[in-house]
């Protein structure tokens, strides 16, 4: 049996036609979603960190790099210092679910594995944050499991005059 040009031309139209409709309706709202993922990625949101140990950290010929939390290597020269403030965040809530719980669990087996996130600070604000301090915390989400912090340090209570 011979199929006719014309119902392979009627089929083609027919097919074309549906492709169509259905591209004018998922391909605004695929646009939207990738926008709006696009947006969550680059929006730096507020939030707060809890401070859980200090520490100086002295560079010297045998102690000069360490890894990042973030998976990179620090190389520092011999006599350089670190007044480092260690910290957990503590919450994800200026972001919405399911990302939210997403990048929660993320980041406890992030801090599991690599250690606490620390803010490196100077000796003067060092010694004006103490064990279970609020920080300041800006941070990121980079669209997979990660957060990028952007900043952390001691929030400053600002006292106007009356």
């Amino acid at each position: 049996m011979l199929i006719s040009p014309r119902f392979i031309w009627l089929s083609l139209g027919i097919s074309a036609v549906i492709l169509i409709t259905l591209g004018y309706y998922f391909v605004p709202r695929l646009g939207k979603k990738i926008e709006l993922q696009f947006f969550e990625q680059k929006t730096v949101r507020p939030g707060t960190g809890i401070v859980t140990k200090k520490e100086l950290v002295k560079f010297d010929e045998s102690n000069h790099s360490y890894s990042h939390i973030d998976g990179y290597e620090v190389i520092r020269k011999p006599g350089e210092e670190e007044w480092r403030v260690y910290y957990q965040i503590e919450n994800f809530d200026q972001i919405a679910e399911p990302i939210r719980s997403h990048i929660l669990l993320a980041e406890r087996e992030l801090t599991t594995n690599r250690g606490s996130r620390f803010t490196i600070v100077s000796k003067e604000q060092y010694d004006k944050i103490e064990v279970g301090d609020e920080l300041k915390v800006s941070w990121r989400w980079r669209g997979d499991d990660k957060v990028e912090i952007v900043s952390a340090g001691k929030i400053i209570e600002i006292i106007t005059p009356r």
